[in-house]
């Protein structure tokens, strides 16, 4: 960090001297939120702790950014994220679920750095462009890779985890424009545990995923990050059906369990394939389907032991069509299928799904805030239309099952509910988690202004028990401007 920092200091230093500013644009939102969210825990806990939020929020970005000569350009971003009334500091700690909205100690004044990149174009050869910093990211339709998808470090991730938009990646991306074909490589830094060298055990090294202090680290070894690598070919055939075919190999590495002790890191290789293409005016279509394959390393007791094998596969397959009727309303229907594989009865592997960084539907659905996508096959039924100018309504059927049964190794459903707690649910030998509906309704008052209400409430399936199957609900009121 240090190097990076004396780097980044040279540049703004030298920038007199070669750079000059050409413009500068500074542009943001801001947008304000009221939540109400009920029973999102499937009353898992007492009576005297069962989990409501209700509570006004706001989110700020400001973005700017600036072209120099010479194809360079920057950006920095800023984001802030608080209650209403969060004087002291409610948001920062994530609590369980419980009669209280959030607990201890962060304050609205925090700023979160969001972006601090440099773009450099034709880079040592023209269709090459090259981002290094703090960026946005995202692959395809979001499957493995959402622009919203790495851990988010504002306030609202431990208030309301999934409605958090201050995430985005450290690292490097190279983009090699050969059109019809794009070639996108990058590295990220998704997690650094370790950041000293020449200590016996410094804090928040070692251990399980970095947070134990029990173990000794090896004599010289203190790695204990995690690293993201990954290329994206992206051919656009030109032919009448704007068909789009898209190959992604992705590479995780994560050293957190037990390199420190001299074991190996746990690796992850994602091989996947996405095709779309609009075979009529009025129709797209498009599939995509992945597999992970590699080791887990489990636990760091012992270097390299607790081994197990990954196979997990994951697809997603969607259709939308607008319908030639009542054509000044806008109607579209549109269908989306998705299937994340489960761990099933097999102890010596690991069959589950990684979500990585999907971040679809996150903010929107309930099911999304309190599943992972994992072990799930999930249809998607929507209708879509604008019943007045400038007015937006949409209405989405969401079908929930589990991949494998409750009976076989995994022995429960985890939930990943949005203030951080993650209760098991009492569940029974079945497959069906239940379904949702959502309506939401956008009106765009000016060209900038705009206000969206979202209500939904999912009932929980056959696969809980009866003391476990209150209907979970939302409402979200916001209203932002864009500038």
């Amino acid at each position: 960090m240090k190097k990076l920092l004396a780097v980044v200091a040279m540049m703004v230093l030298a920038t007199p001297a070669f750079a000059a500013v050409q413009n500068v644009k500074v542009s943001g939102s801001v947008t304000s939120y009221f939540v109400d969210r009920s029973d999102f825990d499937f009353d898992t806990g007492a009576e005297a702790s069962k989990y409501r939020q209700n509570f006004f929020y706001t989110s700020t970005h400001v973005l700017i950014s600036s072209d120099l000569s010479d194809n360079v350009s920057a950006q920095v971003g800023l984001a802030n994220e608080f209650v209403w009334g969060d004087l002291g500091g409610y948001g920062s700690s994530a609590s369980t679920a419980s009669s209280t909205e959030f607990s201890s100690a962060s304050h609205d004044s925090s700023v979160d750095l969001e972006l601090a990149n440099v773009t450099l174009r034709e880079f040592l050869y023209s269709p090459l462009t090259l981002t290094i910093g703090r960026q946005s990211f995202s692959i395809g339709n979001d499957f493995l890779i959402g622009a919203a998808g790495n851990a988010s470090v504002g306030t609202m991730a431990n208030v309301a985890n999934d409605m958090s938009r201050t995430q985005n990646y450290d690292g490097i991306q190279a983009v090699l424009d050969y059109k019809p074909l794009t070639i996108t490589a990058f590295y990220f830094k998704t997690n650094s545990h370790c950041l000293g060298s020449g200590l016996s055990n410094p804090s928040g090294c070692g251990g399980v995923n970095g947070a134990g202090v029990t173990e000794s680290p090896v004599a010289g070894v203190n790695k204990d990050d995690a690293d993201l690598y990954g290329i994206v070919a992206n051919y656009q055939l030109n032919d009448p059906m704007s068909t789009v075919v898209e190959g992604t190999f992705l590479s995780s590495v994560d050293n957190s369990v037990n390199t420190h002790l001299g074991g190996k890191p746990s690796t992850l290789y994602v091989p996947d394939l996405r095709v779309s293409t609009n075979p009529t005016k009025d129709l797209t279509i498009g599939a995509e389907a992945a597999g992970q394959f590699g080791n887990n390393y489990v636990s760091g007791a012992t270097p390299d032991a607790n081994t197990k094998r990954t196979k997990a596969w994951a697809a997603q397959a969607s259709a939308s069509y607008n319908l030639p009727v009542l054509e000044k309303y806008k109607p579209n229907v549109t269908e989306r299928v998705s299937y994340y594989s489960g761990q099933g009865k097999t102890a010596d592997k690991t069959n589950s799904w990684s979500q990585l960084y999907n971040d679809q539907d996150l903010g929107t659905a309930i099911w999304r805030s309190m599943f992972v996508p994992s072990d799930l096959m999930i249809s998607e039924l929507s209708f879509s239309a604008s019943p007045l100018e400038d007015v937006t309504a949409k209405v989405t059927w969401t079908d929930l099952f589990l991949a494998d049964t409750i009976g076989s190794s995994n022995g429960g459903i985890t939930l990943n509910l949005p203030d951080g707690s993650t209760p098991t649910a009492a569940a029974k030998d079945n497959r069906n988690l239940g379904n949702e509906i959502d309506g939401v309704v956008t009106y765009q008052y000016t060209e900038d202004v705009s206000f969206g209400l979202n209500v939904g409430m999912f009932k929980p399936g056959s696969v809980f028990d009866s003391k476990n199957s209150t209907a979970a609900t939302q409402a979200i009121v916001s209203v932002g401007v864009n500038f």
